[in-house]
């Protein structure tokens, strides 16, 4: 017979009735090794197992563990209430993707580089991703820095199945950078021209939509776009003597046209993210070193706080269930020094990004539906050394997080989807910096440390994080470690995703 691990449950019984003898009666048992004459393999199995054990179940029941010592554990009686939500919890897991949870390893399934320059320069400009999008072709938008002499950048589009195109620019337009791409393949952004100074665009079916300044204001900027077209930036009001300052953040649509914010906190705001519902984030104040972020959700605002021990805040992005991540500044150390933190903010509770090991800042970019954020740690000694992280709970490093393979150099992740694929630009082989698309590699589901092995780490975690909410161990997402996340993590004890 096949024996587990020291420590680790062998057999999990549900027994009826709240006096069951130990070892208890087990109208059910997930049983390690194969002497036993029916021990229950795989989800299906056990999802039909419990189904037929649960006509029978009655309020008083209850779920025993046996570890490979012969010690046995078991929960507190449960009520029938209790029973109807065991089940219910467990034919949801059944019946769902297995839970969300960060990704054990990535694969590098694209590099994105703009062309060669012309001699005598014949080296890659600065590539730089800022946005993607979903399916089976995703979209990268951003743009690539100049050669040589010239100072204009240039917006471009990449997919897998047309390669990198770079976006015309307008007439009088002398530079260009793309800022985000809505699932229908609209793009927004940026650009500059030597007559107006700097507009917000819209480029969709190769025409431009330019989105001006409010009159007399000099300046206007595209951050976002959501799918359902509603496109989030700034524009100046501008002021005697000053055309530029002070701006405002704003919402437009085709059919709205420009909803202004208003300053808020002032003296200045702007719209940096836009969620699929309509609601805005941003920031509000000086600048974004001096600011305080903001959650606008139909005329009503949130001013959010200073980070945790910090003195500012400014919001960069927002998911589809309204949770927010972004960035702030607090001092550090003696004497103080001003640094960086990146932040996690959902229904009012704010938490730090810690950064790397041995990085002194974290900064985040973007966040998707299941709470994973991207960024990047720096050290203040060498603000040339930087790593890329993707956090869930958990900073990680994502060059480790990279299946085995070159040696490149993921430096900042900008943007991640809803299926946990990330945009990072860092260094190539040749020392070019590019872009990189990385694609998840599914891990085996209980691998709480990402390890890419379910074991027994995995369920020191969840024990030690028994009972608790935002954790890792809550392995089927129903808000909480408990007995149904330790069933699923023994059903998939030892699997690996390698």
């Amino acid at each position: 017979m096949v024996q587990p691990p020291a420590g680790i449950p062998r057999n999990v019984s549900l027994c009826r009735g709240p006096q069951a003898p130990a070892p208890c009666n087990p109208r059910l048992g997930l049983h390690w090794g194969s002497s036993l004459s029916c021990p229950i393999r795989g989800r299906a199995a056990f999802s039909w197992a419990f189904l037929n054990f649960s006509r029978g179940m009655s309020a008083g029941s209850r779920i025993e563990f046996e570890t490979h010592g012969g010690n046995r554990v078991s929960t507190r009686p449960v009520t029938a209430p209790r029973i109807h939500s065991l089940l219910a919890g467990l034919l949801a897991w059944w019946g769902s993707s297995a839970g969300t949870q960060a990704q054990c390893q990535y694969e590098i399934t694209a590099v994105i580089a703009a062309p060669r320059c012309p001699p005598p320069f014949n080296n890659v400009p600065a590539t730089i991703g800022t946005a993607l999008t979903e399916g089976p072709d995703p979209a990268v938008v951003g743009f690539y820095y100049p050669c040589g002499a010239d100072t204009a950048d240039t917006a471009f589009v990449w997919r897998a199945s047309t390669g990198l195109i770079s976006l015309p620019r307008p007439a009088g337009v002398s530079s260009m950078e793309a800022a985000d791409i809505s699932e229908r393949g609209v793009i927004v952004g940026t650009y500059d021209s030597a007559e107006r100074g700097f507009r917000a665009f819209i480029y969709e079916n190769g025409q431009y939509t330019e989105l001006p300044p409010l009159p007399g204001g000099a300046w206007s900027g595209a951050r976002a776009i959501s799918d359902a077209g509603e496109v989030v930036g700034f524009r100046s009001i501008g002021s005697k003597g000053d055309p530029v300052n002070p701006f405002s953040a704003f919402i437009w649509s085709a059919s709205e046209g420009f909803v202004d914010l208003g300053v808020m906190e002032g003296p200045n705001s702007a719209a940096v993210d836009i969620s699929s519902d309509g609601v805005v984030v941003g920031w509000t104040g000086g600048n974004p070193l001096n600011s305080l972020g903001f959650v606008w959700d139909s005329g009503k605002v949130i001013t959010l706080p200073p980070i945790p021990d910090g003195s500012t805040s400014s919001a960069a992005g927002i998911n589809a269930v309204r949770q927010v991540c972004g960035s702030g500044f607090m001092d550090v150390g003696d004497p103080p020094t001003l640094v960086a933190r990146g932040f996690f903010w959902e229904n009012g509770n704010m938490t730090i990004i810690d950064p790397l090991p041995e990085y002194d800042t974290s900064g985040a970019g973007d966040i998707n539906r299941a709470g994973q954020v991207t960024g990047l740690s720096v050290k203040l000694s060498n603000s040339g050394d930087r790593r890329a992280f993707l956090w869930q709970n958990v900073t990680y490093d994502l060059n480790d997080l990279v299946a085995p393979g070159p040696a490149l150099v993921l430096r900042r992740a900008k943007a991640i989807n809803d299926a946990g694929q990330v945009i990072a630009d860092g260094l190539d082989l040749s020392g070019d910096t590019v872009t990189f698309l990385l694609t998840p590699i599914d891990p085996p589901l209980g691998d709480i440390n990402i390890d890419c092995t379910v074991g027994f780490d995995d369920l020191i975690i969840l024990l030690t994080d028994w009972a608790q909410t935002n954790s890792p161990g809550d392995l089927n997402n129903d808000g909480v470690v408990n007995v149904l996340d330790l069933i699923i993590l023994l059903l998939n004890f030892g699997s690996s995703s390698y």
